[in-house]
């Protein structure tokens, strides 16, 4: 993960953390604490001048009272995390990145990047994320809604997906999915949305524990409703089993945006829960999108493991060959 900083952005947030004892409120005083974490962490990428930049590595420690630019540009220096070629804000985004800049400069939002204008902002997008164990109901998923960051890119990960005979269920089920899926993909989204379907032939019923065959109209069905949401790039990748890395069977729909990570119990039915994390979560920024890295790698190696064929069936279909952005320069983080 990177950070985009401004060099308007980065003097604001100085003049904030000087002032944080006068007038700041408490909002504004942890989004300054938790923008400073990430900067202490992170790659930061800014439009300072090479000149200017080096200018704060021989500080060693002597840093103007409260400044966040001098201590963050100095460590950031001498732990080797900071981009010294020029920046363009203008160019094409890092969709793991977060881009902290002033009015002037054109937003990335449209894009499915997040992006804050204003100190208080990074504050509302930790809160709005982080969601544990919240209900969902088969009417109501509006919780869902005001939890969704703005992304471009979805892994999905379901043991039941295609496994469901019963029609009134499955036609539910993957409604509140594509219902789900419209809350991420956001209607001023320019770039094509990539949703990137990991399941199985055959899924676990959860008291029984019986396999599921894998159900070809069930397949079909979800082929069709997903051709038509608009923006949408979409593959569905089929294997033998979903298991995590430390080789237990999945049983959890699981999800990954740009952003986030998160789980749903039982989509469609009567009530479930809803879980959500911000990826370099509060109490731990590195290891937090260390882990977030490591399960996207091992993903990946799932999904390009899948061969062609398994026992005569086609496992990959899609409407457009593409890469999932999610599983993009996974090797440089």
């Amino acid at each position: 993960m990177e950070v985009y900083i401004s060099k308007q952005f980065l003097e604001n947030l100085d003049n904030k953390s000087r002032n944080v004892d006068q007038k700041n409120s408490d909002e504004e005083i942890i989004s300054v604490l938790k923008i400073k974490k990430l900067l202490s962490l992170l790659k930061i990428n800014t439009n300072f001048s090479k000149e200017e930049i080096l200018s704060y590595l021989d500080l060693s420690g002597n840093y103007t009272s409260n400044s966040i630019k001098e201590m963050c540009l100095s460590l950031a220096l001498k732990d080797g995390r900071c981009n010294l070629n020029d920046l363009k804000f203008d160019s094409i985004p890092n969709n793991k990145a977060f881009y902290f800049y002033d009015e002037l400069l054109p937003d990335k939002s449209s894009n499915g990047i997040i992006y804050f204008k204003n100190v208080s902002g990074i504050n509302d997008f930790y809160s709005k994320c982080m969601r544990t164990s919240r209900d969902l109901n088969e009417v109501d998923y509006s919780i869902i809604k005001t939890s969704a960051p703005d992304c471009n890119s979805m892994l999905y990960i379901d043991p039941y997906f295609f496994g469901d005979k019963d029609p009134v269920k499955r036609n539910k089920k993957t409604q509140k999915f594509i219902e789900l899926l419209n809350y991420y993909l956001k209607s001023n989204l320019k770039v094509q949305f990539h949703l990137t379907i990991l399941a199985p032939f055959g899924a676990y019923e959860n008291q029984k524990k019986k396999v599921v065959p894998f159900d070809e109209i069930v397949f079909n069905e979800a082929k069709e409703k997903l051709e038509k949401v608009k923006n949408l790039l979409f593959e569905i990748k089929l294997c033998d089993s979903i298991r995590w890395q430390k080789g237990s069977v999945e049983q959890d729909r699981i999800f990954y945006t740009n952003y986030t990570s998160g789980n749903i119990g039982h989509p469609g039915t009567p009530k479930t829960l809803f879980n959500q994390n911000f990826i370099p979560r509060d109490e731990d920024v590195k290891n937090g999108y260390r882990e977030f890295i490591n399960n996207l790698v091992h993903w990946k190696r799932i999904v390009d493991g899948i061969p062609e064929k398994l026992n005569g069936r086609i496992t990959h279909y899609c409407n457009k060959e593409f890469t999932n952005r999610l599983f993009e320069n996974l090797e440089n983080y």
